[in-house]
């Protein structure tokens, strides 16, 4: 891998288990002296090729302060919240920042679309934990960057994967090493017939990623990602639904023939040149996409182009270091939108309009060790984002218009450095503009942009410790966030969600998350999160925010002796409101799974490794998701019943 610049340690969080809990933040700097909150969870090749990896939300389990939820479909995409940012989303993902091998998959309006994003390629996922709007800027509840793996060796495998309600997945990989030049390539393709009714689907994926140090002044890292989508759209269900027919679908779903045909494309060149004291790195990156999604109230087609970039220069010396950089981006989305007539567009042409974002942001962080053990860091950045709309449905008037929303954002942060423990503090900012989405998709049914939707902000403050000695490592964190004005959905009678500013809310809760290797084969891995968040003021005052359990534990316990291996996984989330007064709730449950398969059986050349897992083991009744704030009652997206998956990777080396 091409290496990036990295500040010195005086201690390390690196042990011998599968999953691993550091930091890299923008500059690349250790989480033994950052004062942050984040994660580093890797997955080594026995993992990813023993693990189906067919959704993020089976990938990253376990990891501390990171809640996914799967909705047992592939229309809307994994619902994905970092301490309750990120938890509105109806579809794709918003208010966290998410990246893919260094590209930045959340627009410059602060909404993201990870179907690149291949779950059994992931190799490493880092999570900054709270408000990291110094270091992304716009939509910055938290951070999570993904990345593939960098091949060490020549390599090539393919696997096969069938499970029930008519999971079918194949994969190939390949990559190849000379010298200082790397290279990874993959495919894939998986289809699905959906436990519930109207929800078949099928996606297929594609990336490849190059690295090489061309000259000892110069390294290029070549990457690109490519998705497409075909998926039928079952919806959500009300509660006397839910409870009595879970594989159902939404009758109005069914009956518009609702789903979504996408096609999402990403490239990105980085340079990366050493300089005295320190590394310059620019990245230059575009995207792609289109979509034809058939609604019950609308025929969307959506044309969305990005192009953006980023620079950043970091310098070291003695007992510091400092890092400048700037961000800049533009969105234009094409859209418009129809009446639907059995999943095609209708002859009601209802919108047209093209939204177009701008985003600047420049940013300064520093940090400085006061003492043998004591460091102090921090900095500042300012962001500013322009929205504009150009009406070209011009039967209802001239829509035109455009907003400009600026924040200011700063981080300060301590640790304190004990043998094998780090304790850390800080206080950080973030700020959260309306999605293009939200801004277009007013109540009034008007066209343009909603001038009465303003950006939500966020101040949160952290304290916690890190210890890490031979097999034992734990990481706690207590943390209270203010957000003001915060966003929230709602829907009207159709179905149609729309988006308002709800008051300041105060978000609280505790992380701890354990790891232990008790004997020879043993892994033990338990995480839990506490999250009491609730309104301050407005209608819902003193009421839960919706959508977030208070309570959530994952415990993984592995064990292998020789080529065998086996896992079990247990679940527990506690119940959580569905909507801002409190009246409907969602039950606790818990949710089992367990494992087996073989590492490494030689077979001439070839390396076989077959695996076969149960999920739901108990066929619990559940929820994967839920929308909340629904009009009609409709909160709840079933989870997927019991379910096998068998499968068998074939690798080369």
């Amino acid at each position: 891998m091409v290496p990036h610049l990295a500040w010195a340690q005086l201690d390390t969080l690196a042990v011998p288990l599968d999953t691993v809990f550091v930091v890299a933040t923008r500059s690349e700097t250790p989480a033994t002296t950052t004062g942050l909150s984040l994660t580093l969870a890797t997955r080594s090749p026995e993992q990813r090729a023993l693990e189906p990896g067919r959704s993020l939300t089976q990938t990253l389990v376990g990891v501390p302060g990171l809640w996914l939820n799967d909705r047992g479909h592939l229309a809307l995409g994994e619902r994905l919240s970092i301490r309750g940012h990120g938890s509105r989303s109806p579809f794709g993902v918003r208010g966290v920042q998410v990246i893919f091998n260094g590209v930045p998959l959340t627009l410059p309006d602060g909404q993201a679309v990870i179907e690149v994003i291949d779950p059994a390629m992931v190799a490493r996922a880092e999570l900054i934990r709270g408000p990291s709007s110094l270091l992304w800027g716009n939509a910055s509840g938290g951070v999570l960057a993904l990345t593939t793996p960098a091949p060490t060796a020549p390599f090539a495998s393919v696997r096969y994967l069938h499970g029930g309600f008519g999971l079918h997945q194949v994969q190939a990989q390949g990559g190849w090493t000379r010298g200082r030049h790397h290279g990874l390539v993959y495919a894939s393709h998986q289809r699905e017939e959906g436990f519930r009714a109207n929800s078949t689907g099928r996606i297929s994926r594609a990336g490849t990623t190059l690295e090489s140090w061309i000259s000892p002044r110069l390294g290029l890292r070549l990457q690109a990602a490519l998705a497409v989508l075909d998926t039928e759209h079952p919806g959500s269900l009300n509660e006397a639904e839910f409870q009595a027919t879970p594989r159902a679908s939404n009758p109005g779903f069914q009956a518009a023939q609702a789903g979504k045909e996408s096609t999402q494309f990403q490239a990105a060149l980085t340079g990366i040149v050493p300089i005295q004291q320190g590394v310059w790195e620019t990245t230059v990156y575009g995207i792609t996409r289109s979509l034809e999604n058939p609604l019950p109230f609308a025929y969307i087609r959506l044309r969305r182009a990005v192009l953006g970039g980023r620079t950043t220069w970091g310098l070291t010396g003695p007992g510091w270091q400092a890092s400048v950089g700037a961000d800049a981006a533009l969105q234009a989305d094409d859209r418009q939108n129809w009446n639907t007539v059995a999943g095609q567009p209708g002859p009601d042409l209802r919108l047209d309009q093209r939204e177009e974002v701008r985003a600047l942001g420049l940013f300064v962080q520093a940090q400085y060790r006061l003492l043998p053990r004591l460091s102090v860091g921090g900095g500042a950045r300012y962001d500013e984002v322009r929205f504009s709309l150009d009406d070209h449905f011009l039967t209802d008037g001239d829509q035109q218009g455009n907003r400009s929303l600026n924040a200011w954002s700063y981080a300060l942060r301590l640790a304190y450095r004990l043998p094998h423990t780090t304790l850390f503090a800080n206080t950080s900012t973030g700020f959260e503009t309306p999605t293009t989405t939200e801004l277009v998709n007013r109540p009034d049914g008007a066209a343009g942009l909603n001038p009465l939707l303003d950006p939500q902000r966020t101040t949160g403050v952290e304290v916690g410790a890190r210890h890490n000695r031979w097999v034992f490592f734990f990481d706690v964190a207590l943390f209270s966030m203010r957000v003001r004005d915060r966003l929230v959905p709602f829907e009207d009678d159709t179905g149609r969600t729309f988006f308002q500013n709800a008051g300041t809310m105060r978000q609280r809760g505790a992380e701890v998350a354990v790891q232990a290797a008790p004997r020879q084969g043993w892994h033990v891995q338990a995480t839990y999160a506490l999250s009491d968040f609730r309104y301050l003021e407005g209608p819902a005052e003193d009421e839960r925010f919706p959508g977030v359990p208070i309570h959530r534990l994952d415990l993984r316990i592995r064990f292998t002796t020789g080529p065998l291996w086996f896992e079990s996984l247990a679940r527990l989330v506690g119940s959580q409101p569905l909507n801002d007064a409190n009246t409907a709730q969602l039950d606790a449950y818990q949710w089992y799974e367990v494992g087996a398969g073989l590492t490494g059986w030689a077979l001439g050349r070839a390396r076989l490794s077959p695996l076969l897992r149960v999920e739901n083991l108990t066929d619990a009744q559940y929820a994967g998701s839920v929308s909340i704030n629904s009009f009609s009652g409709r909160y709840y997206e079933p989870g997927v019943g019991r379910r096998w998956i068998a499968g068998l990777q074939v690798s080369f080396q």
